[in-house]
């Protein structure tokens, strides 16, 4: 199963971090999808928000939004997500895969 990463939108706020810097543009929310395709080409996704904040950000860490790119914000979301919870997203898109994989039929003796 190949995963892959698609940013559907995001949201910005001016936020101020704890030095009392306002962070013009700030990504605040994340929309996103996790799509696995199987080697014959089947494909799900998995569609869901994330939400952040720069309040603990220093001004010299601070990327601005135009500066922003589709991997800065990839990982922002697995490190939020963590292994476990991309494991299981993981799981349940390659359970859906599965299924699409499989035929519903109705028993040979109904």
């Amino acid at each position: 199963m190949n995963f892959t990463w698609e940013i559907v939108s995001m949201s910005t706020k001016d936020e101020t971090n704890t030095d009392g810097v306002t962070l013009q543009n700030s990504v605040v929310s994340v929309q996103w999808k996790r799509i696995g395709t199987d080697t014959d080409g089947t494909s799900h996704n998995f569609l869901s928000s994330s939400y952040f904040s720069a309040e603990n950000t220093a001004e010299s860490d601070f990327v601005p939004f135009f500066s922003l790119t589709e991997a800065d914000v990839i990982g922002w979301l697995e490190e939020k997500l963590g292994t476990g919870e991309l494991q299981k997203i993981d799981d349940i898109i390659t359970k859906r895969v599965e299924k699409k994989n499989s035929i519903v039929r109705t028993p040979p003796w109904a």
